[in-house]
């Protein structure tokens, strides 16, 4: 299974935002730019699958290209969350131990990807 990290950052911006993900080690060193996505000086390297609020974004992205999504946190057994996308009567959920990477599987499997 896919883990999080630079990967699944960069599949989550391409495939669930629709924009390329743009590694900071990329750009030359110079003034640093505001990021699009997450407001910070990140230098574009949104961290969908292990910082919460970046996650928040990628669950409103589902909602808004007409995703349904359920959340629970806490089922207990060492899973913290459980996060499922559904559309139509097609669902792709997941559960993990932080709530950006059960976002960010769930978001992936809802459209195709195999991770």
């Amino acid at each position: 299974m896919l883990e999080p990290g630079r990967e699944m950052d960069a599949l989550i911006a391409e495939r669930v935002i629709g924009e390329p993900f743009i590694d900071p080690m990329d750009k030359y060193f110079g003034e640093p730019e505001c990021c699009p996505h997450c407001g910070r000086y990140c230098g574009y390297d949104c961290h969908y699958s292990t910082d919460d609020d970046a996650a928040w974004r990628v669950v409103r992205k589902m909602v808004d290209d007409g995703f349904q999504a359920v959340i629970a946190a806490d089922t207990g057994e060492g899973i913290d969350a459980y996060v499922d996308f559904e559309r139509g009567f097609e669902h792709s959920d997941s559960l993990a131990t932080t709530f950006a990477k059960a976002v960010c599987v769930a978001a992936l499997r809802a459209l195709g990807v195999e991770v």
